[in-house]
């Protein structure tokens, strides 16, 4: 066994005298570390740090004094011995120093034949003080814990809000708190003398085997009808658990909580969610929630109908099963886009129970946890089987007649019927899309009623928590749709130019776009200078600007304390000249050209549609102007727009 080392603190200035006392010291075959200090600082620092078992100082030396370092000895560490090793001082100031507590003086001269001896000596007195003192910190800290642990106990006891009775081995009741009083309606006294067979009008058989569990395992929980002092009923919950008290004796704790509130709850929640469950098998629409790892978690009535199939012959299938070689090429390669950040809406065939082809319009939406990771997906589904075929027909029959009208006219007339077949299809697919995104944004708001319904009467963290990413996904949705009508009505109508007040315009729609709540902590700086009156399309101009705008607050950073938006320009008689700016997360260098296609998004973006900025691009060139970006990753971007000035 390894012998303790003593820790000797030496405070001294002449090295002959540090190489005289570590002689001595080697030569007593003591065993010990030492440290040398020889300012009040490292005096004080060893004090705190090294924490010596005796200190050896010299009575006078340049830096410091004895005396001085003896009074901060005793302020910081009053138990250790203090020896000084000095020339000598006079005998009165021996005695005054020995009466003010200084263990013991040592003359540098007799250094050979006391230091052993007084050092070993001021060590065993100090030991044996240290070791009474802890006996006595050790019974003081077994009383205060003692103390402690009641008052706790009494604390809890008295002001707990679940009742709390305290029960003898034999079952015999020792108190109630206060809160089992008010529970009951009945005063302590009645309570013990009730006992706990008799416990508040406990007539349920159960109770009897709670208390035999309560006897074999020392630790049950069960819920039950309690009966108050009026004879009005209650549920409760009611747990117990038996300890020992200080003297060793077991006792038992029993906790009754009443679970009024909580029950009514459930009922409510229930009822709840038998109200969402109507509505959702009423809908309309396919309704198809996929976990992670694209397995069915859920389809609705409608779902299971359109590909013949039951729900629960649904359940935990992945979606690929219900889709031939084709339609699993397809999603393997549309999943790797949607990583790449492309939109998830589009036309899909599944293959029904029977074989048939069912072609579906497909809107799917990520349910994505707070770490930004997808944990499943909501897909709604139109099914358009019969639609496609109309348009097929129609398709073939337009091809017929074209060739017919190719053989009995001329090329000049081919070309003529050509062009007007052309722009019939456009504007009956533009009233098409108008059309359907109208019809989809029907759903979409009653499911927004339904989720409101349920966010006012659940109280469960996790069904709200699923509530709110529903809520996200359905906005995403409705706010794709708005921008496709947007478009639809962009490609539709023609020009009403008006004079435009520029600074109004952007005034007014920064003030509506500033309810957002990303626009929290954003700093506006608006500076338009309106040399000259500007003409254009009024609709046209706010679209181009709500999104640009909009763009700017959706994607700034989220941590940044000094976000800003500055919009400045001018306007002079041959065109109008806007600077949007931001400092947000910026875009890289390669998606430049890219962010203006249809459907684009960049990777990891859960908020955009990817419709946005290709709205623009084509409603600035219908308003005969040109955009340019200048942006750099992390750092913010600036789109540059410059118009023509539609004036009459």
């Amino acid at each position: 066994m390894k012998s303790i080392k003593s820790k000797i603190l030496i405070i001294e200035h002449n090295s002959a005298n540090m190489e005289l006392i570590h002689k001595e010291l080697e030569k007593s075959k003591i065993s010990y570390t030492s440290k040398i200090v020889q300012t009040k600082k490292e005096y004080i620092l060893a004090l705190q740090t090294f924490k010596p078992d005796i200190i050896l100082s010299n009575y006078s030396f340049p830096a410091f004094d004895g005396p001085a370092a003896f009074k901060i000895k005793e302020k910081l560490s009053p138990h250790t011995p203090f020896i000084y090793v000095s020339e000598s001082i006079g005998e009165e100031i021996a005695v005054e120093c020995i009466k003010n507590g200084v263990s013991d003086f040592i003359l540098k001269e007799s250094l050979t034949t006391s230091l052993a001896l007084k050092l070993n000596r001021a060590l065993k007195k100090a030991n044996v003080y240290k070791l009474d003192a802890k006996t006595k910190q050790a019974e003081t800290k077994r009383i205060l814990e003692l103390g402690q642990n009641e008052a706790k106990f009494r604390a809890i006891f008295e002001n707990s809000i679940d009742g709390i009775l305290l029960l003898l081995k034999n079952g015999e009741i020792l108190a109630a708190n206060p809160a089992l009083c008010k529970i009951l309606k009945k005063t302590e006294q009645e309570i013990i003398g009730e006992g706990i067979f008799r416990f508040a009008g406990i007539v349920d058989p159960k109770f009897k085997l709670f208390l035999e569990e309560h006897q074999n395992k020392e630790k049950t929980k069960g819920e039950f009808i309690l009966v108050r002092k009026d004879g009005n009923t209650f549920p409760a919950e009611i747990s117990s658990i038996v300890f020992e008290d200080f003297y060793g004796e077991k006792r038992t704790s029993i906790v009754i909580r009443d679970i009024t509130l909580r029950k009514k709850a459930e009922k409510a929640l229930n009822e709840s969610k038998k109200k969402y469950r109507t509505i959702v098998e009423m809908s309309q629409e396919g309704i198809w929630l996929t976990d992670e790892n694209k397995k069915t978690t859920f389809v609705n009535k409608k779902m299971a109908e359109i590909l013949e199939y039951s729900p629960e012959e649904m359940m935990g299938k992945e979606i690929l099963f219900f889709m031939d070689e084709e339609g699993k090429n397809i999603t393997s390669e549309l999943i790797l886009k949607k990583r790449k950040g492309q939109t998830n809406q589009r036309q899909h065939k599944y293959i029904s129970k029977s074989g048939k082809e069912i072609w579906a319009n497909v809107v799917e939406n990520p349910f994505m946890d707070k770490t930004g990771i997808s944990k499943g997906r909501m897909t709604m589904v139109t099914d358009i089987t019969e639609r496609k075929k109309n348009k097929e027909k129609l398709e073939q029959l337009n091809e017929e007649l074209a060739f017919q009208n190719e053989e009995k006219e001329n090329r000049a007339a081919e070309l003529i019927t050509t062009n007007k077949e052309l722009l019939k299809t456009n504007s009956e697919l533009d009233r098409f899309v108008y059309s359907v995104s109208h019809d989809l944004r029907s759903p979409l708001t009653s499911i927004l009623g339904l989720i409101s319904f349920i966010e006012e009467e659940s109280a469960e963290t996790d069904t709200l928590e699923h509530i709110e990413m529903i809520r996200n996904s359905i906005n995403r949705l409705d706010e794709f749709i708005k921008n496709i009508l947007s478009y639809s009505r962009n490609n539709r109508t023609g020009l009403d130019v008006v004079p435009i007040p520029i600074l109004k315009t952007i005034t007014e729609i920064v003030n509506s776009l500033g309810s957002m709540k990303e626009a929290e902590n954003i700093h506006f700086e608006i500076d338009i200078k309106e040399q000259h009156p500007f003409y254009s399309d009024q609709l046209r101009i706010n679209t181009l600007l709500e999104n640009l705008v909009s763009n700017a607050l959706k994607y700034h950073k989220t941590n940044q304390k000094d976000s800003f938006i500055k919009i400045t320009g001018h306007t002079d008689d041959e065109k109008l000249m806007l600077s949007i700016a931001d400092n947000g997360i910026g875009i890289a260098a390669e998606n430049h050209d890219k962010i203006f296609d249809m459907f684009f998004r960049l990777s990891g973006n859960k908020n955009g549609t990817g419709i946005g900025l290709y709205i623009v691009k084509e409603t600035i060139q219908i308003l005969k102007g040109s955009i340019r970006v200048n942006s750099k990753e992390g750092e913010g971007s600036t789109f540059n727009i410059t118009l023509k000035n539609l004036k009459p």
